[in-house]
């Protein structure tokens, strides 16, 4: 990694198996940081050489760039392995100040409230170069699992919706300059320097990790971060941040220590050794984002409103309570990523509502036991049904859960239908089965789908064996699901602010935006 030029180079061996009934003769790798490329752009993610049994193979690209093609030189059968090498290279694109900040994240959320265009920055939020951070999340070429359609589009969500993996082991090999803190998926298990047998200059360090049953693998470089951790059955929880924000980042520890323990207790074990917490300058619009074993923050909402802040405007210290409440209830379901999505996995793009409903209703259950019912009742109002009242104020159409991800069209669509009216499903499952049944369901569903990628059929029937009247509970499972009772069973706003139609009102709002735009900067 050279941290300077925010550019890297690396070389990948994948041992892999044929698990299919067919003789392959070519294998594929997805390049998440490609995905949503135009014809026209540079890919992100350059493929150097690939090398199998000793020799250079060819190789292609499909779906502008996103899926790499590898030509096998003997053809494996069922059951089989094989051995590849891939050397690669990387320019990470920049991220500017001005479009993290705490504004533009407003700006951009009322902009992909009322406009109808899909996200035009592809993979920023998981591949990116701030001014004291990088963040490399699956920067990699992955082994593909299956088809993917619609490969060349970017998710309206972002291109981390996207992602599907099986679970893998890996041991990662970092070069990088001295003074670098490096955060990986896995666990540590070599921190010095180069020595000079091994290429070193004196001014460099190795890391090391090593990682077992891992969707893949993410790295984050940062100067001058500080960090406090602590052990939680047997898991090293730390959470990294930027100077000033001490008491935020012990914060973000204490909530995550009680969501690993309450998470641990009522799904099943977490089962890895590290989940790191850190502090980033995420682009517009993204709030938090779950990478195997690491969940980051934005720096955005890291606003401490008990220390002097004479120059936070009047705006945003009005909007405390909201920013402090979506900083936390942001960890909480990032975190139950971890249990939906890492530990049972699922295909986001045929059912995005799977890992996003579990995480989101998890997250609201966490405030339950820590809180109590009141305060989960409130979060429920702020965070779940807010965001269905928003979409629909902003002339959001009720909609099917169970919908493939390339039917979304903005992140607020997303939000309100997978995550917000995905957990009120899970809600009614809880009220008809009881908190014994359904929670034992959920239990027996992560311990039985564990470290294998599970689909909705399968939380249905799980679901369903729990049931003593599986018919009434698939009528309502049909309902939230399947059936467009939204505003009847959530509730309506009442009011609608833009309606569906391009109308003058959403032009004028998006001149307002970008207006807003070019005056947003830090604070």
């Amino acid at each position: 990694m050279n941290y300077r030029t925010a550019s890297f180079t690396g070389r990948e061996e994948v041992s892999f198996a044929n698990e299919t009934r067919e003789v392959i003769d070519s294998v594929s790798f997805y390049l998440y940081p490609n995905i949503g490329l135009e014809d026209e752009n540079k890919p992100r993610l350059v493929i150097n050489r690939v090398v199998m049994s000793g020799r250079e193979v060819p190789f292609s690209f499909q779906s502008r760039g996103f899926v790499l093609r590898v030509a096998l030189p003997n053809k494996i059968g069922p059951g089989e392995r094989s051995r590849v090498a891939i050397d690669f290279s990387a320019a990470i694109p920049a991220v500017q100040q001005d479009e993290t900040s705490l504004l533009a994240h407003f700006l951009d959320e009322i902009n992909d409230a009322i406009g109808e265009e899909r996200a035009d920055n592809p993979s920023r939020e998981i591949f990116f170069a701030a001014d004291d951070a990088i963040l490399l999340g699956y920067f990699f070429p992955m082994l593909a699992t299956r088809e993917v359609r619609d490969s060349d589009r970017m998710p309206a969500s972002g291109v981390k919706s996207a992602i599907c993996s099986e679970v893998a082991g890996y041991e990662v090999r970092v070069i990088v300059e001295d003074g670098i803190t490096v955060i990986g998926s896995g666990r540590a298990v070599r921190r010095n320097g180069l020595s000079e047998s091994e290429g070193g200059s004196g001014n460099q360090q190795v890391v090391e990790f090593h990682g077992n049953r891992l969707r893949g693998f993410a790295l984050i470089f940062g100067k001058q971060l500080k960090s406090v951790e602590r052990v939680v059955e047997g898991t090293q929880v730390t959470s990294y941040f930027r100077a000033g924000s001490e008491r935020l980042g012990l914060r973000m520890l204490e909530l995550a220590t009680r969501a690993m323990d309450t998470f641990g207790r009522t799904f099943g074990p977490y089962g890895s050794p590290t989940l790191h917490l850190v502090e980033l300058p995420l682009p517009a619009s993204f709030s938090g984002i779950d990478l195997p074993g690491i969940v980051v923050l934005s720096h955005a909402y890291f606003v401490d409103f008990d220390s002097p802040q004479p120059h936070l405007p009047g705006i945003v210290r009005a909007q405390a309570d909201v920013i402090k409440a979506a900083l936390e209830f942001t960890l909480a379901h990032e975190i139950a990523h971890q249990w939906w999505g890492g530990i049972v996995g699922s295909d986001p793009r045929r059912d995005p509502f799977l890992d996003e409903s579990l995480a989101q209703f998890s997250a609201i259950y966490l405030y339950e036991m820590a809180e109590g019912p009141e305060i989960a009742e409130k979060v429920i109002e702020q965070q779940v049904r807010g965001t269905y009242f928003t979409y629909r104020m902003f002339g959001g159409l009720d909609t099917e859960v169970e919908r493939p991800l390339r039917d979304f069209r903005s992140r607020l669509q997303y939000a309100a239908i997978t995550q917000a009216k995905g957990a009120f499903f899970l809600i009614a499952m809880r009220r008809q089965l009881g908190d014994e049944r359904f929670f034992s369901a959920l239990r027996s569903y992560c311990d039985e789908h564990r470290y294998s990628i599970s689909s909705a059929e399968k939380l249905r029937v799980a679901l369903l064996n729990a049931a003593e009247d599986p018919r009434a509970l698939r009528v309502t499972m049909r309902r939230w699901l399947n059936d467009k009772h939204g505003d009847e069973d959530i509730g309506n706003p009442g009011i609608t602010l833009f309606p569906q139609a391009n109308t003058g009102m959403r032009k004028l709002g998006r001149i307002f935006v970008w207006i807003g735009r070019a005056a947003a900067r830090p604070f």
